[in-house]
């Protein structure tokens, strides 16, 4: 009988491990913000008001969208640290719609070999990020809180029209 309880607790733990393996995998997975080379913050699509020419940061192909203010200016540590926690936070995002989004400003992650991984382009009129490695973006909208510590970086950054809120 003992050798059969061994089993049993063996058994028993192999599936507790596999069970929770996806979420500790989940939790300590870096974020494209913290092991890019180097993040870059852009204005793009200027005082457009009407439709973007650009919606998104990265176009097809990789290349950076033309309406993007060049150059980029790059994030520290600490603000790519922030920008992480902020698209990994449980309710900073959400996936409410709108019909706006106009965005003017965007965050690109890139490798050592300057291609784009990640970005998050952000329409602060309209309270929506398009977020995530490249090909699976989506549109979600962002918390209140969330959206004040966006703004904040972004003015921090030296972003222009941070406080944008109608086109």
């Amino acid at each position: 009988m003992h050798g059969h309880h061994v089993i049993i607790r063996v058994v028993s733990i192999a599936l507790a491990l596999t069970l929770i393996a996806p979420v500790v995998s989940a939790k300590t997975r870096k974020s494209p913000w913290l092991t890019a080379h180097e993040v870059l913050a852009y204005e793009l699509n200027g005082g457009s008001t009407g439709r973007p020419e650009c919606s998104r940061a990265i176009e097809m192909g990789g290349t950076l969208c033309k309406t993007a203010a060049l150059p980029g200016k790059a994030l520290t540590q600490t603000q790519r640290e922030r920008l992480a926690a902020l698209s990994r936070t449980p309710g900073a995002l959400n996936n409410e719609l709108t019909k706006c989004f106009i965005p003017h400003h965007t965050f690109v992650a890139y490798d050592a070999k300057g291609r784009p991984v990640a970005e998050m382009t952000v329409c602060f009129m309209c309270d929506m990020v398009d977020i995530g490695p490249l090909g699976g973006t989506r549109l979600r909208g962002v918390s209140p809180s969330s959206l004040n510590e966006l703004r904040g970086l972004c003015r921090e950054i030296g972003l222009a029209g941070c406080d944008r809120r109608t086109p």
